[in-house]
């Protein structure tokens, strides 16, 4: 089939005839090919280690310890090798040995031999594993992404299958004893008889369970390496002098608006991108890196072809071998952010100082210890001294001792327990003359964690003062206006007693009728009044307990009608007075025309009134169960005196009203308040 084999021929035993010629010559021949493959399987793995040594940057001392037991290992092979071609059974026992697990085949897959190292790593007792078939249970083997292999993908049955060599496979072996995993890289190969049969299979295991571990430690690294680099929005970068070849981590791509491998980076790129103001802090970077081998750190502006601008902050350091810089690294961090942040704190700076300075109203900031470190021209007018007088001292020498202790205990209280606190205190000035102020206090921590306190003042000596007067001229201007009530009160009283005296005395029922209306329309004014004079607000008043008193002075009124029962759901809220008098006459109007027609020919009434406030709607409806309107009466161009005020009260609250019948008459007053 082509397979090369390498052979160790011996010669044995010489037979004679009697004529001295040779008739028999014997000797052994012994196959070594899988001995060769370890050696070489050895050797490659003494590579791969001193490149994971490279990858994990593990110390040398550990990886020349590893080298030098390879070597030991390697002269002990040789030792073996050298006993092996003497004796047939120091190959055995080579075999038995070996640091790299043997397997050899039956052509049903059953294990003929199999090697400490292999039933090592197959988590077997020695000579467990002898007269087993790879469909055992015993056996488990993963692939390389943790998952069972399926029967067929076995090493061995893929050579039974094939009939051709298997070359560095790599298998997880679930050991049934310990339940751990072992990765072996495994080669094999089947012995074909002189028919082209397979009469062995040979199988050799090397144990690279320790490299599959760095190789993992070595990705996880990479991992949090890319991971924290994204994190911190920053990539590295390397720039080989020798090949000028530029070379970036996959967050450096990123930065640049890239994927990884996206472009071909290079030094001219980065030039081409760089803001030309800065271009020559670039040159001079890596000129001081190349000549004068410095490290060095530089911010940079990036312009990008749409425009948009990057600040970053190049970090770059030489590498020197012999004598000579080749390389160099560095990370770039994009700190657009903090330039913008920079900028921002340097306009408030700006601001505040500008604030500060023009600002009516005093400031100042305090330390932990009570001593002020800052202030505005406002604090040092307020209190007649300078700044040399107030920053760096508590003021302790100046303030009266009582007011001390009062100041003292407040700031500690907001430094202690960061609580802020607003109240009117009485502050003395270097002059004696004694102010009324509102304080408001609030603590702060710089980035160290200290402690200040920050104060604003409010100067309101003259607002008392004012405050003080108004009262006294509101009081007066109370009592006379309430004066003014209770007389306006009387007068009322007074007119509605000459109505009813002037409605007694007539036998006109017309006449009557007018000045009942009247009456009616007088008495919810007086009602009003009564209120104003009981409540001593003169603005806003209870609408429940006006309408409740209004309808009972109107019921009182109309006692003579039949029996009339009333039905009330008012909410509770306060009124302006300019609003409550023309809804308190609408009502006047709608009830007194309910008790003049809605009942007539009956024994009993029902009337509901119902007020309800939904956020600033308000809306009334009066409803009885009368006999109802007459629908042949346009109601917007009716005569009637009491629905023309109706609507013109309507107009002036800017509302609607509208009546109709539903099982009686049904009135619905709406506005806005």
């Amino acid at each position: 089939d082509g397979s090369v084999h390498t052979v160790w021929a011996e010669a044995g035993e010489k037979i004679f005839d009697a004529d001295g010629k040779i008739l028999q010559l014997s000797g052994i021949v012994q196959d070594i090919t899988v001995r060769k493959q370890v050696e070489e399987q050895l050797q490659k793995a003494n590579e791969e280690l001193n490149a994971a040594n490279e990858e994990m940057q593990q110390t040398n001392e550990e990886f020349e310890a590893a080298n030098e037991e390879l070597l030991r290992s390697n002269e002990e092979i040789i030792s073996r090798e050298e006993a092996l071609r003497e004796s047939a059974e120091r190959y055995q026992y080579l075999i038995d040995h070996f640091d790299t697990g043997v397997v050899v085949h039956a052509p049903d897959t059953s294990i003929k031999i199999c090697n400490r190292k292999a039933s090592e790593l197959l988590g077997l007792h020695e000579d467990q594993g002898k007269g087993k078939i790879a469909a055992d249970p015993l056996f488990k083997f993963m692939n390389k992404t943790n998952l069972p292999l399926q029967l067929e993908e076995y090493p061995v049955n893929q050579i039974v299958a094939g009939k051709k060599p298997i070359k560095n496979q790599e298998f997880g072996i679930l050991r049934p004893a310990s339940n751990d995993i072992v990765w072996v890289l495994v080669n094999g190969s089947p012995v074909l008889d002189n028919n082209g049969e397979i009469s062995e299979i040979l199988i050799s295991f090397m144990d690279i369970t320790e490299r599959k571990r760095m190789e993992e430690a070595l990705r996880e690294s990479e991992d949090f390496l890319n991971e924290s680099q994204r994190i911190a929005n920053m990539g590295s970068w390397e720039f080989d002098l020798a090949n000028y070849k530029v070379n970036w981590s996959d967050n450096c791509y990123a930065l640049y608006g890239f994927k990884p491998k996206e472009i071909e980076p290079s030094f001219e790129y980065f030039k081409s991108v760089v803001h030309p103001d800065d271009l020559h802090i670039v040159g001079n970077e890596f000129e001081d890196a190349v000549k004068n081998r410095k490290p060095s750190s530089t911010e940079l502006r990036i312009v990008f072809p749409d425009g948009t601008k990057k600040w970053i902050q190049n970090n770059m350091v030489p590498i020197i071998e012999n004598d000579t810089v080749v390389k160099l690294k560095g990370v770039q961090i994009d700190i657009t952010e903090r330039k913008q942040a920079e900028t921002r704190l340097a306009n408030e700076q700006k601001l505040t100082g500008t604030i500060l300075a023009t600002v009516q109203d005093p400031i100042f900031v305090k330390d932990n210890d009570h001593r002020f470190v800052l202030a505005n021209r406002a604090f040092y007018d307020m209190l007649g001294l300078d700044e040399k007088e107030v920053i760096g001292r508590t003021l302790g020498e100046t303030l009266p001792a009582d007011e001390m202790r009062h100041f003292l205990s407040v700031d500690r209280r907001v430094l202690d327990t960061g609580i802020p606190d607003l109240c009117e205190e009485v502050l003395t000035a270097k002059n004696g003359v004694q102010l009324t102020i509102i304080t408001r206090k609030t603590r702060f921590l710089d980035e160290s964690g200290k402690r200040f306190l920050l104060c604003t003042i409010h100067d309101i000596t003259e607002h008392k003062l004012a405050e003080e007067k108004i009262n006294k001229q509101l009081a007066e201007k109370e009592t006379l206006l309430k004066e003014v009530h209770h007389r306006i009160k009387n007068n009322i009283v007074s007119i509605e007693g000459f109505l009813s005296l002037q409605a007694d005395s007539t036998a006109n029922t017309d006449v009557k009728a007018a000045l009942q209306e009247a009456i009616t329309r007088i008495h919810s004014m007086r009602v009003l009044y009564e209120k104003l004079l009981i409540d001593n607000d003169y603005q806003e008043i209870s609408i429940k307990d006006y309408i409740e008193s209004l309808i009972d002075a109107i019921l009182h009124i109309f006692h003579d009608i039949g029996k009339v029962t009333i039905e009330k759901h008012i909410i509770d809220f306060n009124l302006n007075t300019k609003i409550i008098i023309p809804v308190g006459i609408i009502i006047n109007e709608l009830l007194t025309n309910v008790f003049k027609y809605a009942f007539k020919g009956q024994d009993n009434g029902h009337i509901s009134i119902v007020l309800d406030k939904t956020e600033n709607h308000v809306s009334l409806t009066v409803q009885d169960n009368g006999r109802g309107i007459d629908e042949r009466i346009d109601l917007d161009k009716s005569p009637g005196f009491g629905l023309t005020i109706v609507r013109m009260l309507t107009e002036q609250l800017e509302g609607t009203f509208t009546i109709e019948n539903h099982n009686g008459a049904r009135s619905i007053l709406k506005f806005d308040i």
